[in-house]
């Protein structure tokens, strides 16, 4: 297995300097104002609580709402992946629930044109990434990890519905670990 690839699927990619940026890029390490970032007395959604997602759903709405996003370019973070987590088989099911959000998101706005759109978008993302990712399966070839995922986000905008949501966190984590 490559580590590189489980490096770039924990870390996150930003801007070269320190700035602000319309891209959202994801919530590692975020510093955020309570009253004005997190508002209300739940502003996770907690329906989210199984499958993940919830930081996704924050920013978006955070970003409708006209909030502001930066990038500092030379903080240092790290994000512990414990050794259950650090596997290719929980980042392609993390990969395929990611790749489930955009059909997710149209459909939750009634946009079905926009959720066959991505629908067909996956469809051809699976197509062209599974045969990449048999090839390098086949030649034992560490890129395999990158098109695997590909692949698996692919075949999230497929089988967006919720019967095909992983649970990955809070009470199915709890569950599977017995903690």
């Amino acid at each position: 297995m490559d580590h590189r690839y489980l490096e770039r699927f924990f870390g996150r990619d930003g801007p070269t300097q320190t700035r602000l940026t319309d891209q959202i890029h994801g919530c590692g390490n975020s510093l955020m104002v309570r009253a004005t970032a997190l508002p209300g007395p739940a502003p996770f959604d907690s329906a989210m609580d199984q499958t993940g997602g919830e930081d996704d759903r924050l920013f978006t709405a955070l970003q409708a709402r006209g909030g502001r996003f930066g990038w500092a370019a030379d903080a240092w973070v790290d994000e512990f992946a414990p050794p259950d987590r650090a596997t290719l088989s929980y980042a392609l099911m993390r990969a395929f629930a990611y790749g489930q959000s955009p059909s997710q998101m149209a459909a939750a706005r009634g946009d079905w044109p926009g959720v066959a759109r991505w629908m067909l978008i996956g469809a051809a993302q699976t197509a062209v990434w599974g045969l990449a990712s048999l090839a390098l399966t086949l030649l034992r070839r560490p890129a395999r990890a990158e098109t695997l995922d590909r692949m698996s986000r692919g075949l999230g905008k497929v089988f967006w519905t919720s019967c095909f949501e992983p649970k990955l966190y809070g009470a199915a984590m709890v569950r599977r670990t017995g903690a």
